[in-house]
């Protein structure tokens, strides 16, 4: 080291011999471009040791490939039996025209076929369609028996006075 370094004064680095090349970087494209030309495409980094930062719509290092995307087709389930029919309809009918604690038992039950339908559960959306058909004929039954059993009286009533 030179006394003047050591001394706290500056040293000028580019005036000393470099060292030679052994195994190091490469070469600069000044040394390997005989022209002193940056090679086409080439971005020089405005900072040493930084890395280079790519041009956008440039691909570094990857050779241009085709990408095919799809997407996965629809398989449509067609279910070997229909579905049960709810009776939803006929229950509120029930419920509002009929007996009323009755037609509950019928919208509950209308209720559970739909929710096992959901489900997938076709046995079980089944055996509650028919628990709320049953419920809808004695609901009716009933609900006609009693109209019929009050006209019935209503005319005997009015026909003896």
């Amino acid at each position: 080291m030179d006394q003047s370094a050591a001394a706290g004064n500056p040293v000028d680095v580019t005036k000393q011999p470099l060292p030679p090349q052994t195994g190091g970087p490469p070469p600069s494209y000044a040394q390997t471009n005989p022209s002193g030309q940056p090679p086409s495409g080439y971005v020089q980094s405005p900072y040493p040791g930084q890395p280079i930062p790519q041009q956008p719509a440039v691909q570094y290092g990857y050779p241009a490939t085709n990408v095919i995307v799809t997407q996965p087709e629809s398989v449509l389930s067609i279910p070997a039996q229909p579905y049960p029919r709810s009776h939803m309809a006929l229950s509120v009918i029930g419920c509002l025209c009929c007996i009323w604690p009755l037609g509950i038992g019928a919208i509950i039950a209308s209720s559970n076929v739909q929710s096992a339908i959901t489900r997938g559960d076709i046995a079980s959306a089944q055996k509650s369609s028919q628990t709320a058909r049953i419920v809808n004929i004695i609901n009716f039954s009933f609900g006609f028996l009693i109209i019929l059993t009050v006209i019935i009286v209503r005319n005997v009533l009015v026909s003896t006075y």
